[in-house]
């Protein structure tokens, strides 16, 4: 009985926190373990989808060119049989010496680099009528029954692969030549086609490329198989089977997925179709090699989990025999220590009775609240915290909560304050302990944060639309200029009174829309060439009144407001002219039924002491809401109707202003007007009144 009241009190006074700790530590360890290796199997997955994906795509474009070089090269082969009368004599005396070889020596100029297995003429049947070599690699029959079905094409057409003598993989290149037949190419796959497919751009013990066709119901392997060689058109798989990737390629034109293949081995397989063939490029990996790293990180993994346990079980030992260690002397003088602190501690400390009065207080709660030490014991928790709850419910805090919360001193003024309450037994009284954190300072600084971390937002995302914005109107621009030059050449070309000529006229009109836009880009992504010189604003102003009058219309009253003193600016006074006329079209449409549009100018001193120049511009329109002044810069935005603003007004003033040094502000109200205003640097002394 003694052993079991022993044991129980040893179990009592062990530090089941720690314990507590070290089981959670040991455990997170190994969930750690296997969510990375998870996410990094998953990763590697991914990664090696896209590199499939991308060889997919090179291969498919290898051989989608390799098929587009053979067509353009077979028309440029056939100009010397049809105009100069060689196919005309083979057609008529075939077997003439002479013409056969004007034919051979025809067909070795045709192909000096020896790419073609042959180089045959057929007449209209499809039957040879002469061949170099004379001697064909595939019986003439077999030749005339792949070109037939080409003949009757009055383009240059290739044909699908097909199965020659001696195990022999062929295309043709089918060019027709008008009254005579066609000239045929004789392409050998196996020493043409099949070297693309078997490159692969890094080592891999498992990778290679498949190139497959359907077949009614079957999935038609056409190219030499790394583990299976000599199979090209002979190896097929079931169009049915949802686990082949080369069945799915024939189903889907591009995509990625886990299955089986040829040899029913787990892969990772990415597929494309060929351009301009009934072809489909399958790249493939086993996932046995894919999966590799991952096992190996597994074996690493299970190393340190082992080594991070025996280690923390160590910690663990070691801490209970420090903490079983402790004198009860040390204990005491802790105690004394915490009540030195507790007093002149730096946090507000009260200590409440078990009806809300405080009962006890610190220095730093005398000098938070205003109150004298004796003021102070006469209040109840409620006086400073009128939010505060009844009594009872602090009384309940045995295991202590923690709450934000707003005090109020004795001048009336409220603090906000983190409060941590725990409530606690001191013989047969309960009683309240507040420790009380002045926290204005940490919420003046996240409200600053919030603020500038919006700010940074709005800039970077600006930024981020300008330089997009810059690049498209570059390429643009580009585009435009040829398209100009093109439309000029048609123009000048074309007689006067010509019907098209009012087409040639449309397409320029197009192009100066179109440069329009793209001036405008520019203007917002801060790229449109300067002409810096010195600009004196109230005579720019001035200068600009009749143009924003037509502007603004009759309905709107114009009014400018000039500096006493000489405000001049370095800049381009015709964007800065835009500037003007920009906020002024905004400010019509703003008052449809006509009001009053001002521009003062100001002189004003920035935060940095510089001297600067303020132009205000208001109207008495019918403002905006908070979401569309947020979005007031951006490209393209617009509330106008379709078709009745372009939405770059706005961003072109933005970008001449930035471009300028300076920056622009926006105040509106829904239902009473507008006001921006643009602050730009002087660029010499002057007066500021």
């Amino acid at each position: 009985m003694k052993s079991a009241l022993r044991l129980r009190g040893w179990l009592r006074r062990l530090p089941w926190d720690i314990i507590a700790v070290y089981l959670v530590f040991n455990a997170l360890v190994g969930a750690f373990a296997r969510i990375s290796l998870e996410r990094i199997r998953q990763d590697m997955r991914n990664r090696s989808f896209d590199d499939l994906s991308a060889i997919a795509a090179l291969k498919g474009r290898q051989i989608g060119d390799w098929l587009l070089g053979l067509l353009r090269q077979a028309p440029g082969l056939t100009h010397e049989i049809e105009h100069e009368g060689l196919g005309a004599r083979l057609l008529r005396e075939p077997a003439h010496p002479s013409a056969r070889a004007e034919f051979a020596d025809y067909a070795r100029r045709a192909d000096p680099q020896h790419r073609f297995a042959s180089v045959a003429l057929a007449d209209g049947e499809g039957r040879v009528l002469a061949a170099e070599p004379s001697d064909l690699p595939l019986l003439p029959a077999t030749l005339s029954s792949e070109v037939q079905p080409l003949l009757g094409l009055p383009w240059t057409r290739v044909s699908d692969l097909f199965r020659g003598p001696g195990d022999r993989i062929f295309l043709l290149i089918v060019s027709p030549i008008p009254e005579i037949g066609a000239l045929v190419l004789l392409v050998d796959a196996r020493r043409e086609l099949f070297p693309l497919l078997r490159e692969w751009p890094t080592a891999s013990r498992s990778a290679e490329t498949l190139l497959v066709r359907r077949e009614e119901q079957r999935v038609v392997f056409l190219n030499d198989l790394r583990f299976r060689q000599g199979t090209a058109l002979s190896l097929t798989a079931p169009l049915g089977d949802p686990r082949r990737p080369a069945a799915e390629a024939m189903k889907r034109r591009t995509g990625v997925m886990e299955g089986l293949d040829y040899r029913r081995q787990r892969v990772l397989a990415a597929w494309r179709t060929v351009p301009g063939s009934s072809w489909s490029i399958v790249a493939k990996v086993d996932v046995v090699e894919v999966d590799r790293p991952v096992r190996e990180l597994t074996l690493a993994y299970a190393a340190l989990s082992i080594v991070l346990g025996l280690a923390s079980t160590l910690f663990l030992v070691l801490r209970l025999r420090q903490l079983t260690s402790h004198n009860r002397a040390e204990r005491e003088a802790l105690v004394t220590h915490y009540g030195y602190l507790a007093r002149y501690a730096n946090d507000i400390i009260l200590l409440l009775d078990g009806k809300g009065n405080v009962v006890e207080a610190n220095d730093r709660a005398t000098e938070a609240y205003g109150y004298a030490r004796s003021e102070l014991l006469g209040l109840r928790y409620a006086d400073l915290d009128p939010a505060a709850g009844r009594p009872g419910d602090l009384l309940e805090a045995s295991g202590g909560m923690v709450v934000e919360s707003s005090h109020r001193r004795k001048d009336g003024s409220h603090f906000p304050v983190e409060a941590s309450i725990r409530s606690m037994q001191v013989g047969q009284e309960r009683y309240v302990q507040c420790i009380l954190r002045d926290i204005s300072e940490r919420k003046e600084a996240e409200q600053e944060k919030r603020r500038l971390e919006e700010l940074l937002a709005k800039v970077q995302k600006q930024e981020a639309i300008g330089r997009l914005a810059g690049g498209v109107a570059h390429d643009l621009n580009n585009a435009l200029t040829a398209i100009q030059g093109y439309g000029e050449l048609l123009k000048m070309k074309l007689p006067a009174g010509a019907g098209e000529m009012r087409s040639a006229e449309g397409i320029l009109a197009a192009v100066a829309r179109a440069a329009r836009v793209t001036h405008g880009l520019l203007a917002f992504s801060e790229q449109l060439p300067l002409s810096w010189e010195p600009l004196e604003l109230n005579a720019l102003l001035s200068s600009s009144r009749q143009t924003l009058e037509r502007v603004l219309g009759p309905e709107i009253v114009l009014e400018l407001q000039a500096h006493p003193a000489a405000l001049v600016v370095r800049g381009d006074a015709e964007l800065l002219s835009q500037v003007f006329v920009h906020l002024a079209d905004n400010a019509r449409r703003a008052m449809p039924q006509g009001g009053r549009f001002t521009i003062s100018l100001e002189g004003s001193r920035g935060q940095d002491n510089a001297e600067t120049a303020c132009l205000r511009m208001r109207d008495t329109g019918v403002g905006m809401s908070e979401e569309v002044r947020a979005r007031l810069f951006e490209p393209f935005f617009t509330t106008q109707g379709f078709g009745q603003g372009a939405g770059l007004g706005l961003p072109i003033v933005f970008g001449i202003v930035r471009q300028h040094g300076g920056r622009i502000e926006v105040d509106s109200e829904q239902g009473r007007g507008t006001e921006f205003r643009i602050i730009l640097p002087l660029a010499r002394q002057a007066a500021i009144g």
